[in-house]
């Protein structure tokens, strides 16, 4: 027993001597001319043991190492030709460059200089400690809401206007009562606003994220017992969350000494013309369609001019996951602004020199292999042919995912008033015609056109709804049932009952789904025949005995 202790006592000892003399040059694994240093893995596999909670153990190890050896292959000793001269990728890896500039001009110059007092810290902390029972009123708009302050001024109380602005009818009937709430439980705007009243004082509207709402302070409850060690320990905790409150103006801020909207000017017959020259199914631009509009500025700010065709060239360069999102002019005015904005930033960035800064490289590096790695598996899988057997028996195992839903038609009739959709109801049910009471009353406008009917649809869309719907008889009236604001009285005029597809007619859906669930396999099917090619050699004494900066052991 003395031996073995001795033996083991030997081996930690050794063990400890040697990661003392580890240097961050070390090869840990090598992968035929390229190595992986033991700075390298200790960085990654840190980084990776912070974001997950996992501790540290040599099977996480191994795991981690394989993965960077498996990135080595793939990019390194397979063919990429077909990815680097992808133009989508190409866009998404300059995309994500311009991105961690600017995420990192932002750490720097908005967020990490955003300052949180003393005084601000300590009644955050007293309001954490309060709660505050609330009613109020909802407007749309600032001229409504002061509209609304007029009248509580001039003697109107809560409970008689609340009925005129909400549809809900919990709030309608209870004169905007919210409850109880505590600190960081509202919109900021709102809950600002609720901590400075006193109680029983109504508040001039404040302008919220929905619209704006005038407050009344009803009660409010103080914790009795709150100690100097609770806020000592609460601290850094509530920094933070003052500091994410203050983002937004800080970035706005930020954002208004470089740039100021009022100064943009658009040429909109050449917007229109660029709009039109876009193919929503290649989410693409056509530059030979802008070619003409090459002298013609589009857009001026400043003493910056662009043309159509310089404009076009920009858009063409945004990844198509943004491009698809322009479904009209306004919102391709609004991304030909973020454009020009982008530009205005990075210059400032590029000036403060953080597109050199090292964490901006090591940052863009890991999303630029994240990107390769993302369409390398998208190839690997196009690559991967599978023969029928196998996915006629994964068809048959998994044949539920190749049944389409029952279906139903349903004509609906939404309206925002309780008391207009009773009087519906009472008008169906004396035999008045469904079309036409839809057509004059239903504010869904594209099935208003219809007689109310929506055409047949899969139950899961229908929500909570779906079973109510599909239980009942064909022909029958449901309703008025509350949706969101709104009131809908339904029919139900037509169902289909679930149906099995054919293989035949969901192959290429079969396959991408066997791919899906089998893309480990096929992965290192894939990279064993790399592997065959290209030697590779790992340093397990070093992968053992070193001790990582992270762990916690």
């Amino acid at each position: 027993m003395f031996y073995l202790i001795f033996l083991i006592w030997i081996s930690f000892v050794s063990s400890s001597v040697y990661a003392k003399e580890v240097k961050q040059n070390d090869v840990v694994a090598s992968v035929g001319e390229y190595k992986i240093s033991y700075s390298q893995f200790s960085k990654r596999y840190s980084d990776y043991l912070t974001s997950t909670g996992i501790k540290d153990n040599m099977v996480i190890r191994r795991s981690i190492l394989n993965n960077m050896v498996n990135e080595l292959l793939l990019r390194y000793y397979d063919d990429n030709s077909e990815i680097f001269n992808n133009p989508e990728y190409n866009r998404e890896i300059n995309w994500a460059k311009k991105q961690t500039v600017l995420a990192f001009l932002k750490d720097r110059e908005i967020y990490a200089k955003i300052e949180v007092g003393e005084g601000e810290l300590r009644e955050a902390f007293k309001q954490m400690n309060e709660k505050l029972e609330l009613r109020h009123l909802y407007a749309n708009t600032e001229e409504e809401a002061e509209k609304l302050y007029e009248r509580l001024l001039n003697g109107e109380d809560f409970n008689s206007l609340a009925k005129e602005v909400f549809t809900d009818s919990t709030l309608k009937n209870n004169g905007g009562y919210l409850g109880y709430f505590s600190w960081g439980d509202l919109d900021p705007n709102f809950e600002t606003v609720a901590y400075l009243l006193k109680t029983g004082e109504i508040s001039r509207p404040v302008k919220t994220a929905q619209g704006w709402s005038i407050i009344k302070l009803e009660n409010k409850i103080q914790n009795p017992i709150v100690t100097e060690q609770e806020f000592i320990k609460n601290k850094s905790k509530i920094a933070r969350l003052l500091k994410i409150r203050k983002k937004q103006n800080a970035e706005d801020n930020y954002l208004n000494k470089f740039f100021n909207s009022e100064k943009l000017r658009f040429n909109q017959k050449s917007l229109e013309m660029v709009f039109a020259s876009f193919d929503p199914n290649s989410l693409n631009f056509s530059e030979n369609k802008a070619i003409n509009l090459t002298e013609q500025p589009l857009v001026t700010y400043n003493s910056l001019t662009f043309s159509a065709s310089e404009i076009v060239k920009q858009l063409n360069e945004i990844p198509s996951y943004h491009l698809n999102k322009i479904k009209d002019i306004d919102k391709l005015q609004t991304v030909i602004t973020g454009l020009l904005i982008q530009k205005i930033l990075l210059d400032q960035a590029v000036r403060l020199g953080y597109d050199k800064d090292p964490e901006v490289i090591d940052t863009y590096s890991k999303l630029e292999n994240n990107v390769f790695l993302k369409y390398k598996r998208l190839e690997v899988w196009e690559k991967t042919s599978v023969n029928d057997s196998a996915l006629i028996s994964f068809y048959k195992e998994n044949i539920s995912h190749f049944t389409e839903e029952p279906e139903i038609n349903i004509r609906e009739i939404l309206v925002d008033k309780e008391e207009l959709a009773n009087e519906i109801l009472t008008r169906l049910s004396s035999g008045e015609n469904f079309n036409l009471l839809a057509k004059n009353y239903s504010v869904r406008k594209w099935s208003a056109e219809n007689g109310g009917e929506i055409g047949f649809a899969p139950v899961s869309k229908f929500g909570s709804l779906k079973d109510t719907l599909w239980n009942s008889k064909l022909g029958s009236i449901l309703g008025p049932i509350k949706i969101l604001n709104q009131y809908g009285i339904f029919q139900v005029i037509g169902k289909k009952e679930k149906q099995v597809k054919s293989f035949e007619s969901v192959r290429t859906e079969v396959e991408a789904l066997y791919k899906k669930e089998n893309s480990a396999s096929i992965m290192k099917k894939y990279l064993s025949k790399i592997m065959n090619r290209v030697p590779i050699n790992y340093n397990d004494s070093l992968i053992g005995s070193f001790k990582l900066s992270s762990d916690k052991l």
